[in-house]
């Protein structure tokens, strides 16, 4: 989780969990369930859609000058992740 709405993951991680296959490379349209583990025990259902200009499948990266196979996730709906739901920090590592 990068924000409140916002989920950063891999685009054949979409793929595969709309059933579409891992290296499909078109913008998928339909709502994306995300069960999401909370501190308290359990899960929290959110519905997210890709963000515009979020998608950048498996095969993409290279001729687009990013890394490839990444997909930014919305919440939709005006929802957002609760407190007990941390999102995650990036640390630079040193070399």
């Amino acid at each position: 989780m990068l924000g409140p709405s916002t989920v950063l993951t891999c685009a054949h991680v979409i793929n595969d969990a709309l059933g579409r296959g891992k290296d499909a490379t078109a913008l998928p349209d339909a709502k994306i369930r995300l069960r999401v583990p909370v501190r308290s025990g359990g899960t929290k259902v959110f519905h997210g859609q890709i963000a515009e200009g979020g998608w950048v499948p498996p095969a993409a990266g290279p001729q687009f000058g990013v890394a490839e196979d990444l997909a930014l996730l919305e919440l939709i709906d005006g929802e957002t992740f609760p407190l007990g739901i941390k999102a995650h920090r990036h640390r630079r590592s040193r070399s």
